[in-house]
């Protein structure tokens, strides 16, 4: 069973291929390699698309829900001001405490804070279009070894897959 069956999303698929090269009776190491190249190039061209096309057209694409989700939270939010505001003019007939006026200022700034920064830091993920390919490589190994050193091969103890790789290539005997 190769090491990389564990990986998630992709786990399922890989199996699937090494099965279908253990037909071919490739040994395992030979198989892990393959699919750790196949993998690799695959993980490369993902992080590639993402950055290139996904991240700024969702970027683009959800200034108007964001701002339209905060314009929601802000009613919300104004909903206590706008009660105590009534219950003090009807049953007192008297103008609100100043507390409720300013509670509703800080309501007002900050909303019309975070939409400010939602305008211009959602258009801002385009900058990930000039992303350079060797940051891309970066993220690829990271991802890699956080997932090596959280998942154990098959067994009763934990063995990483890169160990359990390694292991399986074929040792000259003198």
């Amino acid at each position: 069973m190769t090491p990389f069956a564990g990986l998630p999303l992709v786990g399922g698929l890989v199996e699937l291929l090494d099965t279908a090269i253990a037909q071919l009776e490739f040994p395992l190491w030979l198989r892990s390699s393959l699919e750790f190249v196949l993998l690799a190039v695959l993980g490369y061209l993902l992080l590639k698309f993402l950055a290139r096309h996904a991240l700024p057209w969702v970027g683009s694409v959800l200034v108007a829900p964001v701002v339209w989700l905060i314009d929601a939270l802000r009613v919300v939010l104004l909903l206590p001001d706008l009660a105590a505001a009534r219950l003090v003019r009807r049953a007192f007939d008297r103008m609100p405490p100043e507390v409720v006026y300013a509670y509703g200022s800080v309501v007002m700034a900050a909303t019309d804070a975070v939409q400010e920064l939602a305008r211009k830091a959602l258009p801002a993920l385009a900058i990930t279009k000039r992303v350079h390919g060797l940051l891309l490589v970066g993220l690829l190994v990271v991802g890699f070894l956080v997932w090596n050193s959280e998942e154990c091969g098959p067994g009763p103890e934990c063995v990483s897959p890169v160990t359990q790789w390694t292991t399986s290539f074929p040792t000259s005997q003198p």
